[in-house]
């Protein structure tokens, strides 16, 4: 039996860390922070010298690195696309909203999926 512990989801029985509890109110924040954190890292430790890139805490660091940038690149494109598609509807041009409507629900799916993939 799971029980939620803070951001922690705790096992009943031996009271032992089983999973992250999603549904904490900053733990929805806490992977896009680990992921600039980490671009941070990656950058800082790779740009001097390029080989370091092969190092196993670089090679740790990528992946998080790039869903980071990917979730945050996505909430950009969101909220652009978003913010042309309100111009365009009020400047009566229904079918370039239309194309930026879809295109901000491509940038909203692509976030979610990379929130629920960290």
């Amino acid at each position: 039996m799971r029980m939620e512990k803070g951001l922690f989801m705790v096992c009943g029985k031996s009271g032992r860390i089983v999973g992250l509890n999603r549904h904490h109110w900053w733990g929805r924040w806490l992977f896009p922070v680990i992921g600039v954190a980490a671009l941070i890292w990656f950058l800082v430790r790779v740009l001097p010298k390029p080989s370091r890139a092969n190092y196993p805490c670089q090679r740790v660091a990528a992946p998080l690195a790039l869903g980071g940038l990917g979730y945050f690149l996505s909430l950009f494109g969101f909220l652009t696309a978003f913010r042309h598609a309100r111009r365009f509807i009020r400047q009566h041009r229904h079918a370039v909203a239309a194309v930026c409507l879809l295109v901000a629900l491509i940038c909203g799916l692509l976030g979610g999926l990379t929130e629920v993939c960290a």
